[in-house]
């Protein structure tokens, strides 16, 4: 394939990506303000964050950064990417492990891990231990998005090792869809695309976020 027909086939598939997130109309928790009831509340939602909130590793002396993970899935183009909630077969969760299974009916379907940062975030870059079995593609998307569901799209390849951490860089603008803005985001989502019918998981060891140096801000 060149480089020019690999690049519009990507292209193409971030597209679909991206019109897939709209569809799952995720509310995160928003507001950054300083008083003390604000932080109150803050720190309350963060002491009854889900199990599998503990994948996610917060950069060096930040708060905790993670309040709610969620699994999700979507129908493929010729359906519209309506969601599908009924591909979704469990959600377990650990504070080392968190995995989604998933039952897909054809190919390019999707499903994903969805975790709620608690509010926006600036990230540079992240490191992921991940697995995925069953029917689904070894390429793994990852998206940042906000409340206003603006966002942008990166992705990795499942090395051989299940053992290794894979770099994302989320500062690359060539997917950004609604005006998103690379590495900001309020919600971040690993997802997964079916090459045929059949069970798939997919499966998040740990999430380690690096900050944009932007104000000192995470």
């Amino acid at each position: 394939m060149s480089e020019a027909r690999r690049r519009r086939v990507a292209g193409e598939s971030s597209r679909g990506v991206a019109l897939q997130l709209l569809v799952f109309s995720l509310v995160a928790c928003g507001g950054d303000k300083a008083d003390p009831d604000t932080q109150a509340a803050r720190a309350s939602v963060y002491e009854e964050a889900d199990e599998g909130c503990g994948v996610i590793v917060c950069p060096m002396n930040a708060e905790p950064c993670c309040t709610q993970v969620v699994a999700v899935a979507s129908d493929n183009a010729s359906a519209d990417y309506a969601r599908r909630s009924g591909f979704v077969r469990a959600l377990v969760q650990s504070p080392s492990e968190v995995r989604a299974d998933f039952h897909f009916e054809a190919a390019d379907q999707r499903g994903g891990l969805v975790f709620n940062l608690g509010r926006q975030r600036y990230l540079s870059t992240l490191s992921v231990l991940a697995a995925s079995t069953g029917v689904a593609s070894s390429r793994v998307t990852v998206t940042l998005s906000d409340i206003t569901n603006s966002g942008c799209v990166a992705g990795f390849e499942l090395g051989p090792s299940a053992a290794q951490s894979t770099p994302v860089n989320l500062q690359d603008d060539e997917f950004c869809f609604l005006e998103g803005t690379p590495g900001s985001g309020s919600t971040i989502e690993f997802g997964i695309f079916s090459a045929a019918a059949g069970d798939a998981s997919l499966t998040l060891r740990r999430v380690e976020l690096r900050a944009l140096d932007l104000e000192g801000r995470l």
